[in-house]
């Protein structure tokens, strides 16, 4: 939060066109199909290829700024399809619960960034390491998002709209 308290206001506009585009984009795809898994998933996939690769990257800029922009487009991109995931599968307080739950697990993030902010205090440098980490993290999120079972109505939903009209004209 630091870093980006410290970019000017001009400079934060490249951080913003990639977001915007990404969730509008991924959001609307995936309500027109329908499907919200892989509308997840790949998003993931391609934040943890972005980040690895502008790390991998960093001694050439211009790619390793757009590896991070990649990066930043995938992590925003994953929310429309993740957030109405839970109401796919389960229903009414279940779903309820399930979203909670999510909410109550991220917020506790502060515990790891109280231990980075502890390394880096003492002399540690952990930036390939906690890159490592998220690119890892979110490969793992993707894997976990694809071995959610598709719910029976959006499966009985692509068999009805490919079944041709009986009907006569």
């Amino acid at each position: 939060m630091r870093l980006i308290s410290i970019i000017k206001p001009r400079e934060r506009l490249i951080l913003i066109p990639q977001r915007l585009i990404a969730i509008l984009l991924v959001g609307w795809s995936s309500d027109r199909t329908g499907e919200r898994r892989w509308h997840t998933a790949l998003p993931m996939i391609a934040a943890s290829v972005g980040l690895i690769l502008a790390v991998m990257l960093q001694e050439r800029l211009a790619l390793s700024v757009g590896m991070f922009c990649l990066a930043a487009a995938g992590i925003y991109a994953y929310c429309p399809g993740f957030w109405s995931l839970p109401t796919s599968f389960l229903s009414g307080t279940a779903a309820a619960a399930s979203i909670g739950l999510i909410s109550s697990v991220g917020k506790s993030r502060w515990l790891c960034r109280s231990a980075h902010g502890w390394l880096l205090e003492h002399g540690y440098r952990v930036f390939f390491g906690g890159v490592l980490y998220l690119s890892l993290s979110a490969l793992v999120a993707a894997g976990l998002v694809l071995s959610i079972r598709a719910a029976k109505s959006d499966k009985l939903q692509f068999v009805v709209d490919q079944q041709p009209s009986l009907q006569p004209d």
